[in-house]
């Protein structure tokens, strides 16, 4: 009977460490999401030489291209590569240039939106997967502002704090969309 004896306070055991395990107050830190958006590497930086040339490709590029939708999708594209860039500066801590990088981020997204507004009013539709990854991109743009915004010295937070209102307005636009 005592082999019996064992296994009897061993399951006894293994379901008393069970049910405490299962039912105990679990406290977990609150932390907010990460927005699930990768952004592309944004290629050669402001701070190269070869960024005029760059960017006049980039000029013809933006040019070349007719179509409103694929035309958005582009600028949603610069502008998520000027945001990684930004990144990239101020983690060199060229502060003055990640805000200059970020803002016209923002203007690439302010384009996007103006299109596809005026594709709304002209009754053309554009594609739900378009806004959403418009939206998406604002999102991920307003979580990396707060971080930088969180991390930077008081002296700095001044011109993110302006990239930052540029960001919910754009976030209030976008919202109008259909």
């Amino acid at each position: 009977m005592v082999p019996y004896m064992k296994q009897i306070i061993i399951l006894f055991l293994a379901g008393l460490l069970l049910i405490a395990t299962a039912s105990g107050n679990n406290v977990f830190a609150q932390t907010k999401e990460s927005v699930d958006y990768p952004l592309p590497y944004p290629g050669i930086m402001i701070d190269n030489p070869l960024y005029a040339l760059k960017n006049l490709r980039d000029k013809i590029m933006e040019l070349l291209i007719m179509d409103p939708v694929k035309k958005v999708e582009f600028y949603i594209l610069q502008s998520d590569k000027d945001w990684n860039a930004g990144i990239f500066l101020d983690a060199k801590n060229e502060t003055a240039l990640a805000v200059q990088t970020l803002t016209r981020g923002n203007t690439f997204s302010r384009s996007a939106i103006t299109i596809a507004q005026t594709q709304g009013e002209q009754g053309k539709e554009v594609p739900q997967y378009v806004i959403d990854r418009l939206r998406n991109s604002l999102a991920k743009h307003e979580e990396i502002v707060s971080d930088l915004i969180s991390k930077s010295e008081e002296s700095k937070k001044t011109g993110l704090a302006g990239v930052a209102t540029g960001i919910v307005a754009l976030m209030d636009d976008v919202a109008k969309l259909k």
